[in-house]
């Protein structure tokens, strides 16, 4: 394979078997690598930038390259969001918190109501925890938390086109309770709530 300059690949080996290696493996090197190769073909000194700046700078680069540096970065985000082999007993407050301020049916129903392709997010802004959806590869503001990738790639081989059954197993099974423990601790009011652990 050749060098990868942005897309950071899982940690894990396999989701199986609430999401197949077939469609691991065609999501990763049929939908995530193929937006660096297409943003190096289209412009083979982005490379001097890094995923951060070209994302913060729009008005440096043009649709395709922002589209591709985007969908890359979710990406990114999303596999590390994802976890087949954690302790959740080391976790149980983080779990706690979690589903105490992003209810699953409000997650299925954001990803269910979004129409096309895009991403559901779980986002701390403006002092309150948000369950939002984004068309495309948009990214919204704030502390994220968690994504959830709804293209269909993600779900159409394992689940035949079911989108909720997807998104329930995710949140039932696949959920990488030591990245979100990671992603809360930005977070004053998780904090105090692991201190008094009520």
């Amino acid at each position: 394979m050749d060098k990868l300059h942005y897309v950071e690949l899982p940690n894990f080996k396999t989701l199986s078997p609430f999401i197949s290696d077939l469609a691991l493996n065609i999501h990763i090197n049929d939908h995530h690598i193929p937006y660096e190769k297409k943003m190096i073909r289209i412009d083979p000194d982005i490379i001097k930038y890094n995923l951060d700046f070209i994302i913060n700078n729009s008005d440096k680069f043009n649709k395709t390259i922002m589209n591709c540096a985007r969908q890359i970065w979710n990406h990114n985000f999303y596999w590390k969001c994802l976890s087949i082999s954690n302790d959740i007993a080391q976790y149980t407050t983080t779990k706690e918190f979690f589903f105490k301020y992003f209810n699953i049916d409000k997650i299925c129903e954001a990803g269910m109501n979004l129409f096309g392709s895009g991403w559901v997010w779980l986002v701390y802004n403006n002092n309150e925890f948000t369950i939002i959806s984004t068309p495309n590869g948009d990214i919204p503001h704030g502390i994220i938390i968690m994504n959830i990738d709804i293209w269909e790639h993600s779900y159409y081989i394992d689940h035949c086109g079911n989108k909720l059954q997807f998104m329930r197993n995710l949140l039932k099974y696949l959920i990488n309770w030591e990245f979100i423990h990671k992603n809360l601790s930005l977070i004053d009011k998780y904090k105090l709530y692991n201190l008094t652990d009520y």
